[in-house]
């Protein structure tokens, strides 16, 4: 079924932003990230400050953590969709409670979090969506677009996903989400998000992919949505937001995918030793080459990592200690010429997720002590940005 939002209606509603100093905005100019006349380089953190009172409530403890581990960007979700029935206690995890049930809360949290970040200094990337059912993601958009749960388990997960990239009426529900989201000013600023040089980026989704069969509806939704929000924003970058690669043909579907022209920057996720794609820190060194010259020597494009890490399960992994596989990782891509590395993921140790935190509290802060090392190190490193052609490339 072909999208029946009419875009250029959508984009009607956005006015363009004032931008008094455009060059308060992160840009890409040669392949790389600008700021203000300097290249922007940066080892940042996705940061668990968004769902739920308890994380809400550790904003400014994982905020000044990353301040302190010289980190220059967070990756935040703005995201969170339940069923007109959900129970009360959900509203502290989403953005939207039925159809037209938006969450006023949550809205006005993401204003303290861009407020809070614009006074540290920090840039943040703006999830929108999530593919995966955490907070309700593609699923519940389309049980509001009427599709019903066998049908959408007989299609299986990619199945699905191409679903909700096809169906007319899940694009709109998504595109009513962004088009809040992107254009609203925030209450405590006044000052319009897109107008705002302490947002760095919208990311479209949260690990796309597809099946090869469906490779075109992808590139179709990815492209569709990234000119929607740049017609909204044309202040800001926007990244597609698929998932990476393991195999060939994702391989494929990731490089067309970041080479459209209305994507701004490549990015992808990482988690090699947990999806047995890195066996060795040889191996990893591969795995981070492979992605690097694609963008770089191919897409001609700025890499993110969107999401790296070594899980804590496994305190050695494959022979080697879990912070040696953390710099392994980061020296790799800083000898690639990467522009931006984003740890999944700083919390704190009072509440889940667990398995890859990163502590920012007094009582955790020990426990990853030296993971935080490594990653300081490194942010001290890439902050200072080095050559445009200090790379390997």
């Amino acid at each position: 079924m072909r999208p029946r939002t009419d875009i250029a209606l959508l984009a009607a509603l956005a006015l363009a932003p004032a931008r008094a100093s455009a060059q308060r905005f992160v840009a890409v100019r040669d392949g790389h990230f600008a700021l203000e006349g300097q290249r922007f380089r940066f080892v940042g953190a996705n940061a668990s400050v968004m769902h739920g009172g308890a994380h809400r409530g550790s904003l400014d403890e994982i905020f000044d953590a990353m301040v302190a581990d010289g980190m220059r960007v967070a990756r935040v979700w703005a995201l969170g969709e339940r069923p007109a029935d959900a129970p009360a206690w959900t509203r502290d995890f989403a953005w939207r409670v039925g159809r037209e049930g938006w969450v006023t809360e949550s809205f006005e949290h993401l204003d303290r979090v861009i407020e809070a970040a614009g006074r540290r200094g920090l840039k943040l990337i703006v999830v929108l969506a999530n593919r995966w059912g955490d907070y309700g993601g593609v699923a519940q958009y389309l049980s509001w677009a009427g599709w019903d749960a066998v049908s959408l388990r007989s299609r299986g997960e990619l199945g699905a996903l191409a679903e909700f990239f096809d169906d007319g009426d899940a694009r709109a529900l998504y595109l009513a989400h962004v088009a809040r989201v992107v254009t609203r000013v925030n209450a405590r600023t006044g000052v319009a998000y897109r107008d705002d040089p302490a947002v760095m980026a919208w990311e479209l989704i949260n690990e796309a992919d597809s099946a090869p069969r469906d490779r075109a509806l992808l590139l179709r939704w990815t492209q569709e949505t990234a000119r929607a929000v740049h017609a909204m924003d044309p202040s800001h970058l926007v990244a597609a937001g698929h998932i990476g690669y393991t195999r060939q043909a994702q391989r494929d579907t990731w490089r067309a995918v970041q080479a459209l022209p209305e994507v701004d920057y490549a990015d992808a996720h990482a988690y090699p030793t947990l999806l047995r794609t890195a066996r060795t820190l040889e191996a990893l060194d591969d795995f981070v080459d492979d992605h690097a010259e694609l963008a770089r020597a191919e897409i001609r494009k700025p890499l993110v990592w969107g999401e790296f890490g070594f899980t804590a399960n496994e305190a050695v992994h494959h022979g080697a200690p879990r912070a040696a596989w953390y710099r392994r990782f980061l020296d790799r891509a800083e000898l690639d010429d990467a522009d931006g590395a984003l740890v999944w993921l700083y919390t704190t140790s009072r509440d889940p997720p667990q398995e890859h935190g990163i502590f920012a509290d007094p009582t955790g802060a020990p426990r990853t002590e030296d993971l935080r090392a490594v990653l300081r190190a490194h942010a001290t490193r890439w902050r200072a940005g080095g050559s445009m052609n200090n790379g390997r490339l």
